[in-house]
Parts: structure tokens; sequence; C-alpha cells
């Protein structure tokens, strides 16, 4: 109705007729009356136009996909026609995790490359630039809007006093893992993972975890390390390891399983 009343459609309360879908590019039947579905896969047919009749896929020349519109960022979510609820699911568990302010985070990107590679000459160092710009936009989200002299006060602080390729601190992050899936895995850690350089775990986390991480992120058995089998001095090794690797501006993920006593 909303888009009816703003003419961003035209709604005709008279009955259907072939001539309805001339000039059509496709055409999508919602009436769930096989009767005049027939008609009007009929019409189509003899034009050429494409049509998609709703939740019957063995009727449809095409299936939509969910959407989740952050544009320019579109993410299309599709399980092959066999299960559009969950497609529609999945589309709502990602907008609650894709902020709205990823739209005006990508424009502003778009508008900025130029300018950062102008400062950073070296793809690592902007590939840094940019995962620690976005990182802080989609965590900033809530509090205020993103604007173009984020970029600059981002340059200015990874790049002092003009330097072309200086490259800051990583971070470090040393997390108790309780779960044997992915799904279950809490949000942030899961972002951790993802964004890391370097991932460091102990023998039992899971698989399915461990390929949340980038394919040229650097995955190491925390085995590999230390021998040490004291759970603090592990951890205390570990640590000192990652501190080294951050000051050379490597992001350190350690995913350890709890301590028991």
């Amino acid at each position: 109705a909303v888009m009816v009343d703003e003419g961003r459609i035209v709604w005709e309360s008279t009955p259907f007729v072939d001539t309805m879908v001339n000039g059509a590019a496709m055409v999508f039947d919602a009436t769930d009356d096989p009767y005049l579905t027939a008609r009007v896969k009929a019409a189509t047919k003899r034009r050429n136009i494409l049509l998609n009749v709703v939740d019957k896929t063995a009727q449809c020349d095409f299936i939509v996909p969910a959407i989740l519109d952050r544009s320019p960022v579109m993410i299309t979510i599709s399980t092959g026609a066999c299960a559009p609820a969950l497609a529609r699911i999945i589309r709502q568990r990602l907008e609650t995790v894709l902020p709205a302010t990823m739209s005006q985070l990508a424009r502003i990107a778009r508008d900025a490359r130029q300018k950062v590679a102008d400062h950073l000459h070296d793809n690592v160092s902007r590939q840094r630039f940019w995962t620690h710009f976005f990182q802080r936009g989609l965590q900033t989200h809530s509090a205020r809007s993103i604007c173009p002299e984020d970029v600059d006060l981002a340059l200015r602080q990874f790049v002092p006093d003009g330097s072309s390729a200086t490259v800051p601190g990583g971070q470090t992050l040393m997390a108790d893992v309780h779960v044997d899936n992915a799904f279950d895995l809490p949000h942030g850690i899961a972002r951790a993972i993802e964004t890391a350089d370097i991932v460091f775990h102990e023998d039992h986390i899971a698989d399915d975890i461990l390929t949340l991480a980038r394919r040229d992120a650097t995955v190491i058995p925390i085995g590999c390390i230390t021998l040490d089998e004291h759970p603090e001095r592990k951890r205390e090794s570990i640590s000192q390891q990652s501190k080294i690797f951050a000051r050379q501006g490597f992001n350190i993920v350690t995913l350890t399983q709890p301590i028991t006593h």
C-alpha cells in the first residue's frame, strides 16, 4: 500500500487479461490460484517473458534470493528454492550483525581509495589500514555515523608524521573457547579470528572454528610453539610470542580451552 501511495507501483484492481503483461521483463504470480496461474503462464510464454510463481518452484523461470541491502554492499542468500523461509531467517540474522552504517562505510572507502593509495604504496600496508578502518567503523556504528574525515584521522594515526609505510602495532587477543562449533562462538571472538593475521590454537579447538580464519592467515598449533605442558606457563609463553608479532603490526588471536583444576 505504501508503494502504491508513493507512486512506485501501479495497482490495477481489474481482472487479469493477457495484455497486462505486454512490455514486461518479468512477471510475478502470487495469486495461489492454479487456474489463473495457468493463464498467466500461457500469456508470458507466448511473449517470452520470465515468470516467477510464488512458492511453486517447478513453475518458475527464475527464483529470487533473499537480499540484504547495504548498498553499495549487496548480499544475496539463496537456498536454490529449497527453503525460502530459511533464506529469510539467514538474512534477518545477518541484519543484526551488519549495521546499516555499512552503506556509508563502503561509500567513504570508495571515495578514499586513491587518497589511501597515495599515502600507502605497498599492498600489505593498504590491506592492514583498511582492515583496521573497517573494524573500527563496524564496532562504533552504534555510537555515531562514519564520515569522510574519519579516513583522514585513521591515516594520521596509521602513518605518523606523513611517513608512507609505517605499520602500527597489532592487536592481541587470548580467548577461552567453550564451544565446539563456529555457530555458537561469541561474535566478538569470531570477528577477531576473521581479521587475525596469525591464529594460535590448542589441539582440541574445532576445525569448524579454525576455518573462520582468512585464507592468507597463518594458523599455528600451540604445540609447535612451546613444549611446556603447564597451562599457565604455556599461556605466558604464547603471550610473549604474540607481543613480538604484534610489535611488527600483526593481529594475533590465541584460542585456548578453559583451564581445569
